[in-house]
C-alpha cells in the first residue's frame, strides 16, 4: 500500500481506494500519537529541571515546547484528514447505492447481445431436436419434444446422451449469459440491501487486516 492522500482526496476515487488511504493513516496516527506524548513528556521534564534550578535556558524550554506543539499539531492534521477520508468514504458508497439501478440497467444493456444469441442457440437447438425427433417418432415427434418425454431416462442410448451433454458443456464460452446475469443480479441486491455505516467498517477491517503487524519497534 502507498500513502496517497491528496491525489484521493482530489479525484473520484473507489470505495476500496479510500479505505486503503485511511487504514494507512490510521498506522502514521499512532506513531504521532507516541511521538507526541514522548515530546510533552521531554518538555515537562525539561520545566521540572528549570524549575528545580538546573542550568536549564529558556531557549532550551522554548524549544521543548515548540517540538511539544508541533507534535500536536502533526497528529490533529492526520485526524482531521482521516475524518476528512472518511466522510468522502461514505459518500463514496452513498452514490453506489443511490446509483444502483440505473448502474444495473447499464450493465443488463451490455450484455442483451449475450441474451439475443443464447435465445437463438435454444431456437436452434430446439429445431435440431424436433428435426431429429420427427425422423425417428414421425408426425407425432413435436408432442413428445413439447411434453419433455423425449427426455425420458431408460433408453439405451442413456450412455451417448450423457457424453454427449458433457462434450457440449465443454465447449460453452464461459462466463454465459446466464452467469452474467446473476453477477449482475447479485451485486444489485448486495448494493441495495448494503448499510453504509457497516459497509465502511468492513472496508476499513479489510485492509487492516492487511497492514503490517504492529511491532512497537521503531517507534
Amino acid at each position: 500500500m502507498k500513502l496517497n492522500v491528496l491525489n484521493v482526496l482530489n479525484k473520484k476515487s473507489s470505495p476500496d481506494e479510500i479505505a486503503e488511504q485511511i487504514v494507512m493513516l490510521e498506522e502514521k496516527a499512532r506513531d504521532a500519537m507516541s511521538g507526541r506524548d514522548a515530546l510533552r513528556a521531554a518538555a515537562k521534564e525539561l520545566r521540572q529541571q528549570k524549575l528545580c534550578g538546573e542550568a536549564i535556558t529558556d531557549a532550551q524550554v522554548k524549544e521543548a515546547d515548540s517540538r511539544a506543539e508541533s507534535a500536536v499539531l502533526d497528529l490533529e492534521t492526520i485526524e482531521e484528514t482521516i475524518q476528512k477520508l472518511t466522510n468522502k468514504l461514505t459518500n463514496a458508497l452513498e452514490d453506489i447505492k443511490q446509483k444502483n439501478t440505473p448502474e444495473c440497467q447499464k450493465r443488463l444493456n451490455a450484455i442483451s447481445a449475450d441474451r439475443q444469441k443464447a435465445k437463438a442457440d435454444i431456437a436452434k437447438a430446439k429445431a435440431r431436436l424436433l428435426v431429429a425427433a420427427e425422423a425417428f417418432h414421425g408426425p407425432s415427434a413435436e408432442y413428445y419434444v413439447k411434453d419433455g418425454s423425449i427426455f425420458l431416462s431408460g433408453d439405451e442410448t442413456d450412455g451417448l446422451y450423457r457424453e454427449e451433454v458433457g462434450r457440449c458443456r465443454d465447449q460453452v464460452k464461459r462466463p454465459t449469459y446466464y452467469e452474467k446475469k446473476c453477477e449482475i443480479d447479485n451485486y444489485s441486491n448486495q448494493i441495495s440491501e448494503m448499510r453504509v455505516d457497516e459497509e465502511v467498517e468492513r472496508l476499513l477491517n479489510k485492509y487492516r487486516a492487511q497492514a503490517p503487524a504492529d511491532t512497537g519497534a521503531g517507534k
